[in-house]
């Protein structure tokens, strides 16, 4: 009679095991999934901000000409910002930082933008 109900539980942990394994190999597949649908996803909204970056760059060097020193330095920095985002390794640079810099220098070229359009 021991022996039978040995077998079972044999039966059973080697069930659990095997189901234990698939799902793993299973959340593992899924998770991949997830993962590069989300990183196109981020991918998108960043290069879409950049690009919006670049547009309002061209934007200005036409609209805005002859523009001030102090405008044409900013949309200077803007625009290497913008060109440090278009050129960075997602998987090694920090994304974040690169960013970050390009937002600062589009408040700063903004800001020159609105306070030279208020003294007119």
């Amino acid at each position: 009679m021991a022996d039978l109900f040995d077998a079972v539980l044999e039966l059973e942990q080697a069930s659990h095991a095997e189901g234990q394994q698939q799902g793993q190999e299973d959340g593992f597949k899924q998770g991949l999934a997830e993962g590069y649908v989300t990183g196109i996803k981020t991918a998108f909204s960043l290069f879409q901000e950049i690009g919006y970056y670049r547009g309002c760059i061209q934007q200005w060097r036409v609209t805005y000409e002859p523009l001030t020193t102090g405008a044409s330095k900013a949309i200077l920095k803007l625009e290497a910002a913008v060109s440090s985002c278009e050129q960075m390794d997602t998987q090694a640079d920090d994304v974040q930082g690169h960013l970050k810099r390009a937002r600062r220098c589009f408040k700063l070229v903004q800001s020159l933008h609105w306070a030279s359009w208020l003294a007119h």
